[in-house]
């Protein structure tokens, strides 16, 4: 998250005219779209970023389509006119977004997208799922493995929250 924040920092449109922050930090905005911020990871990526970004003297706005695309397109043509530096966005529908986000980038914003692998993107920041859960799992067998030595595969235990 803090090199995404780093690279926004440094995606200035050019000059509009705006002040500088106080401490001398430029301003930058940042716009950030995803499917459904009741998901825990999404909202709490979401307001890590906000507590950087302000940190930075930048603005951060963040909004959820509920996995509706025409929603989600709205919310690009809201960051658009509003004239943020930066969109980051995890795609509803891929294809629905591709001639807004083709707007942003015309428009000279970077567009970041999260999880999707789309043309009109300046960074596509893509994790085999598979791959994830293969790591995770391994991490999980060998975490339990440390903690229960000398059982066998065929041995079951309930793991409680409170048990580490």
């Amino acid at each position: 998250m803090t090199a995404l924040v780093i690279v926004a920092g440094g995606c200035q449109k050019k000059d509009t005219g705006s002040a500088a922050a106080p401490g001398g930090k430029a301003t930058f905005g940042i716009g950030m779209t995803v499917k459904d911020l009741s998901n825990p990871t999404w909202s709490a990526t979401c307001q890590r970023i906000d507590e950087l970004v302000k940190a930075d003297g930048g603005t951060f706005t963040f909004v959820d389509c509920q996995g509706n695309p025409n929603s989600q397109i709205q919310q690009v043509e809201n960051f658009i006119s509003n004239d943020v530096n930066v969109i980051i966005i995890q795609v509803a529908e891929p294809n629905a977004l591709e001639n807004v986000l083709s707007q942003a980038r015309k428009a000279g914003i970077k567009v970041y997208c999260w999880d999707n692998d789309i043309e009109n993107s300046d960074v596509n920041w893509l994790i085999s799922n598979y791959e994830l859960g293969r790591v995770i799992g391994t991490q999980a067998a060998e975490w339990i493995n440390a903690k229960f030595p000398g059982h066998g595969p065929d041995e079951r235990y309930p793991i409680y929250a409170d048990a580490y």
